[in-house]
């Protein structure tokens, strides 16, 4: 059972309610001092609502929050900041065009003299003394553009610690790690815990939950289902309280009724960071593109869809050369792109019945206007088909889960007639359910027909759908497995 320590943040009986959904039904929480705590759950089950209280961006509607014992009102980002709640979420704010230094000071330069000027030495030597804290070794003088995400997430820490915050809420910190540096931020979380900091982590990645975190808390429909130590639990019993149900080993049956080959890519390249790709895919067939940060997975999609400038090679569909030079051409072509950041393949402020429908109007156009019944139809038509979780087909997209978002945007592609769909990390950051939910797709896609892409950095999901997994090294296409028997087998291919 979970100790009885005094905690060191409480939460107790929080409420919050929009318009039509009860988000947070008298929810209790819990963090004990120097510990790591888990908050898991699925898409829509409560956790972000939860944590955005924490940060100031909304405001309960019932309960109470006591920080050390002492009841506290958190009701903006700077009051959280100042009760020494950091939150370090998967969107960084950082300044890409000023040092390292200056973003782990941002809102707190240190100014001298008369004319009040910048204290750069005393804020680099702050600066490399919070890195050495952390056990990083960093130029602080450094430009940041260019640094990638971990050593950002880093520069995230310092900026915590140098506010003194006590608590840091980690939202999905691993999302676009590969795995030494999930291992290193690992390490310097523990160090943070053993110094005095307490860390609530968030992640779909359950796993991770098992390595990092000494208790965790199941939050599912806005209820709090279960807090214990993790030691107490299995990864099978927290995806049974996540669920509300016992989850069957799902069997996943590969499309093996191919047609011709409809797309060629010969020898593509785009500068340092694609080189000489080359590649067929049949229709009906669903391929993986397997390959550690870097590997130049993204750039090969973004190139064949005109996104990335192509500086050499050829790409045919059904036998023809063509000139992609632009996404628009390759809409036209019957490509489809869903990528790594969801935010790009949506508009937040449309509904959802726009997000579907904006990306072929002409197909709802009848004599140059547009036919509201038949856009209603088909937004309807595709939130069925697709079981995206709405309250109507009018909400805004942004209310969605991360899960939905990624339905919508199936539907966005299917509605353009898509027959060659590139799909970048489509499983990441959502539940395990939706996970299940969007490979089923896939492979439904499949089977009518329409040839998938597919880039994960969980293997198990290539495993579970691939017919063919291209191995991505610096920039090239180094292996084609047909055989792959297990995550492991995958791990090890990449990895060589």
């Amino acid at each position: 059972m979970i100790k009885t320590d005094p905690a060191l943040l409480r939460m107790e009986r929080i409420t919050k309610r929009f318009p039509g959904v009860l988000a947070l039904d008298n929810v209790s929480f819990s963090l004990r001092e120097r510990t790591i705590h888990a908050l898991v759950g699925q898409n829509g089950a409560g956790k972000s609502t939860l944590i955005n209280v924490l940060n100031g961006s909304i405001r309960k509607d019932g309960g109470s929050v006591y920080l050390a014992g002492q009841e506290i009102e958190i009701r903006s980002a700077t009051d959280s900041l100042n009760l020494g709640l950091a939150c370090i979420h998967q969107e960084m704010f950082i300044v890409p065009d000023v040092s390292i230094a200056e973003n782990v000071f941002l809102g707190d330069i240190p100014i001298r003299g008369f004319y009040r000027k910048v204290d750069f030495a005393l804020m680099h030597r702050k600066a490399r003394e919070i890195f050495a804290e952390m056990g990083v070794e960093l130029d602080v003088r450094r430009n940041l553009r260019g640094l990638g995400v971990a050593e950002q997430q880093l520069i995230m820490i310092a900026r915590a610690l140098h506010r003194q915050s006590r608590i840091l809420i980690m939202d999905e910190p691993t999302a676009s790690l590969d795995t030494h540096e999930i291992e290193n931020l690992f390490r310097i979380i523990r160090n943070l815990v053993a110094s005095g900091q307490s860390v609530i982590y968030i992640s779909h990645y359950l796993n991770e939950v098992f390595k990092i975190a000494d208790e965790v808390t199941v939050l599912r429909n806005g209820n709090n289902i279960i807090t214990a130590s993790v030691s107490e639990l299995s990864e099978e019993m927290i995806i049974e309280h996540m669920l509300g149900y016992r989850e069957e080993s799902k069997d996943f049956i590969r499309n093996d009724n191919l047609g011709p080959v409809v797309l060629e890519v010969e020898n593509l390249s785009s500068g340092k960071l694609l080189r000489d790709a080359s590649f067929s895919i049949r229709e009906g067939e669903v391929i993986g593109l397997a390959g550690l940060l870097g590997s130049g997975r993204t750039e090969l999609v973004r190139t064949i869809f005109g996104a990335d400038r192509k500086t050499a090679g050829e790409v045919k569909i059904n036998g023809l050369p063509v000139s992609i030079n632009s996404p628009a051409d390759a809409v036209r072509l019957g490509l489809g792109l869903l990528t790594e950041q969801r935010l790009q393949g949506i508009i937040p402020q449309f509904s959802v019945k726009k997000n579907i429908t904006l990306s072929n109007l002409k197909k709802i156009m009848k004599l140059f206007r547009l036919d509201q019944k038949e856009e209603d139809s088909i937004a309807k038509q595709y939130t069925k088909l697709l079981n995206i979780k709405v309250m109507s087909i009018l909400q805004k997209i942004s209310n969605l889960s991360g899960g939905n978002q990624q339905k919508v945007i199936f539907a966005k592609w299917l509605h353009s007639d898509t027959k060659i769909l590139f799909l970048d990390e489509a499983t990441k950051g959502i539940d395990v359910g939706a996970k299940v939910e969007i490979l089923e797709i896939v492979l439904e896609l499949a089977r009518k027909g329409m040839s998938v892409i597919l880039i994960s950095s969980e293997f198990t999901d290539l495993v579970r759908v691939c017919n063919r997994v291209l191995i991505m090294k610096k920039g090239r296409i180094v292996r084609e497995l047909e055989s792959f028997p297990s995550e492991s087998f995958l791990q090890s291919e990449v990895n060589v």
